[in-house]
């Protein structure tokens, strides 16, 4: 398996129109707040000098 068989999952995403008109493909809004509450706990516990920016 390579990385885009793990992150392309039509299951968990859902189609999004960008700021510029484009058609773009997102994790659901569940999924992804979930993920960011993961990610932000290991990173608090393993490197709490590290910031999320962005997520998508």
């Amino acid at each position: 398996m390579n990385a885009e068989d793990l992150l392309w999952q039509p299951d968990l995403q859902q189609g999004k129109r960008s700021q510029n008109g484009a058609h773009n493909v997102r994790y659901r809004n569940r999924i992804k707040a979930d993920a960011l509450h993961t990610l932000r706990r290991l990173i608090s516990t393993h490197a709490p000098w590290l910031r999320v920016r962005y997520a998508f």
